[in-house]
């Protein structure tokens, strides 16, 4: 009988592509992570370049290798937007993010009135919560946030 090896089960899973700017979140269920980011290409023909998209559970990641595989997906990924976590924060740096989005991200903030995270050492106008920045990656339209809080 064959030995199956990590390599060999890749094979068997569905390629889903490159992923850029990706972060790992907590999902709905307790103790389960997901993965979401920017499509750069899409082997299996569902996403198109520059969608946002978001995994299903998360069953091994190998950061050094940029690898993520899911349920029924392996992905290849680069360029994390890492989560930091201090105290009771959990926040994004925005001087990590790619320096194309940096600008653009936050205007974004700006034109939404959203507000920020500032732990204890951090710069103010440099930190911002990971789901904002998951909006943005998105393509979320600042006029959609404002008028489903009630601000327009």
């Amino acid at each position: 009988m064959k030995k199956l090896y990590f390599e060999d089960f890749c094979m068997m899973k569905k390629n889903g592509g490159l992923i850029k700017n990706w972060q790992v979140l907590e999902s709905d269920t307790p103790g389960s992570l997901v993965f979401s980011g920017t499509v750069v290409e899409d082997a299996a023909g569902r996403f198109q370049p520059g969608d946002y998209m978001r995994s299903s559970y998360i069953v091994y990641i190998d950061r050094e290798k940029g690898i993520i595989e899911t349920v029924n997906t392996i992905y290849k990924v680069i360029n994390e937007i890492k989560i930091h976590e201090k105290g009771q924060y959990k926040f994004v740096r925005i001087s990590d993010l790619p320096e194309d989005d940096q600008k653009a991200f936050k205007k974004f903030l700006d034109a939404t009135c959203r507000n920020a995270p500032l732990p204890p050492g951090e710069t103010p106008g440099n930190t911002a919560w990971p789901h904002d920045y998951q909006d943005f990656a998105r393509g979320a339209d600042p006029g959609e946030f404002l008028y489903k809080n009630g601000i327009l």
